[in-house]
């Protein structure tokens, strides 16, 4: 059996991808879900310990699906760790070409604190797709408000723009009518995962 490696952004430090887990469960996948500090940690010693926890698992093939700062955790653990077991990659709402509303929140000391040192750390450099892997992406363009509230670019999923997750050579993109949280909860979500971990192409 393939497994699935969960890896959250900043929310529960996993617990938010619950329903997530369960749903790439019933398709037929062993599932294991990194739990990280995102505010306690930076980036990269959250990704020495995703390598630790990796180092734990037997399976032949490793896919990883990571959503919000999680997608840039899995893609900074290519970078430093390239050794890596077969596997595909799907990003969830993850901010590939940064987030225009944290980064505003960065210009103030309060605001940082909000963001945590992992966030503040992806903020400022790009971290690109590990080469000869299939990534893909999942946008979500669903405001329920608060991406008007917080003067997004539009279309939005009330945190990140549809923009702001397109990545420079991943063409595998696609948006679903999902808000940022729905990307973990929303059926489709999930079967559209499952399509691109078993066959390299989305629904």
């Amino acid at each position: 059996m393939e497994t699935v490696i969960l890896v959250n952004g900043v929310g529960l430090r996993g617990a938010e991808m619950l329903l997530l887990h369960c749903r790439l469960q019933k398709y037929g996948y062993r599932i294991k879900q990194f739990s990280h500090a995102a505010w306690g940690n930076s980036l990269k010693q959250n990704v020495t310990s995703l390598q630790k926890f990796l180092a734990a698992e037997k399976a032949d093939t490793i896919h990883f699906v990571g959503h919000s700062l999680g997608g840039l955790l899995i893609y900074l653990l290519f970078d430093n760790f390239p050794q890596q077991r077969p596997g595909r990659i799907v990003t969830l709402g993850t901010p590939h070409q940064g987030s225009s509303f944290a980064c505003r929140l960065s210009r103030k000391s309060w605001g940082r604190f909000i963001l945590g040192r992992s966030l503040m750390t992806g903020l400022f450099y790009r971290i690109l797709p590990p080469p000869n892997r299939d990534v893909g992406i999942v946008a979500g363009n669903l405001d329920i408000g608060t991406g008007w509230l917080l003067r997004l670019p539009r279309p939005n999923d009330s945190l990140i723009a549809v923009e702001e997750t397109r990545c420079t050579g991943v063409a595998k993109h696609i948006i679903l009518p999902v808000s940022h949280t729905g990307l973990l909860v929303a059926p489709i979500v999930a079967k559209q995962c499952s399509s691109f971990l078993k066959t390299g192409h989305f629904l």
